[in-house]
């Protein structure tokens, strides 16, 4: 009888923490702008299922929600991740150190070399010809050539800047616009980009459809085929994601994933089950 009533104390014991642990942990969600479509992609997971859900007896309560431009390099900011900088601003050096030119990106080229200091630095040219993939861009009368689809129009960007006032573009906190339609909730599927009000940049829409997507597809090689200028919207920040196809030494499978990339703007937050 013992034994049975410790399990018995157990069970209840352990349903009652779990219980508390879903309460007490926060859980993320996010979708983003398909540079391909224009469209928010859907809240959902990799299988389809809904990513704002509780378990029985639980219901959704959202903790923070906000509606952003995709930045992982802090293009937007006064002061670009350096892994990006150097590659589009002749004002910043690598982080990381080298010895010679070769060890530069475009170096063998003569795109970049390998400063005083020890690190990668582009290279004033004397004329406006670049190699495919990359374009000219003036900078204080010397002509340099940075790549094409990770600079964009420029770093810092001109378009998300703190230096540009033609779109303000800032944080938008969604907290309270996500809570009014998910809030009490044991699911919330039908959650779009809609509930989170105005865009992060007011004046730039997303494309509203694929014929006008910033990004048409991608070649062979996972690179974006472009299929607009790299201005406005489309002048976003550009993250390269998955170049398509299975990983390395591994088997191909149907339905492996394809090319993917990341640009404009995003929506995530934080949500607990209470």
């Amino acid at each position: 009888m013992a034994a049975i009533g410790l399990g018995i104390w157990y069970f209840v014991q352990t349903r009652k923490n779990y219980q508390t642990s879903i309460g007490q942990r926060l859980i993320p969600f996010t979708a983003s702008v398909d540079p391909t479509t224009g469209q928010a992609t859907p809240f959902t997971d990799a299988a389809g299922n809904p990513q704002l859900t509780c378990p029985a007896g639980k219901n959704i309560n959202i903790v923070a929600a906000f509606f952003d431009i995709a930045d992982p390099y802090g293009e937007c900011s006064t002061s670009p991740g350096g892994i990006v900088g150097y590659l589009c601003n002749p004002s910043y050096s690598s982080p990381q150190g080298c010895t010679t030119d070769d060890d530069c990106p475009g170096g063998s080229a003569g795109l970049m070399h390998c400063n005083s200091n020890g690190s990668c630095q582009l290279t004033p040219l004397s004329s406006t010809s670049c190699p495919a993939g990359y374009s000219s861009k003036n900078f204080s009368g010397s002509y340099y050539c940075i790549p094409t689809d990770t600079c964009g129009p420029g770093v810092p960007n001109p378009i998300c800047s703190p230096a540009s006032t033609t779109n303000q573009c800032a944080t938008r906190d969604a907290t309270d616009s996500v809570g009014a339609k998910c809030n009490g909730r044991s699911e919330c599927s039908d959650l779009t980009m809609a509930d989170f009000g105005p865009y992060p940049c007011p004046k730039l829409a997303p494309p509203s459809s694929s014929a006008d997507a910033c990004i048409a597809g991608y070649d062979t090689s996972g690179n974006p085929v472009w299929n607009q200028a790299r201005s406005g919207y489309c002048g976003l920040p550009y993250s390269p994601g998955w170049p398509g196809g299975a990983p390395a030494n591994s088997t191909p499978e149907a339905g492996t994933p394809p090319p993917s990339s990341t640009l404009g703007y995003t929506m995530h937050g934080l949500y607990a089950c209470v």
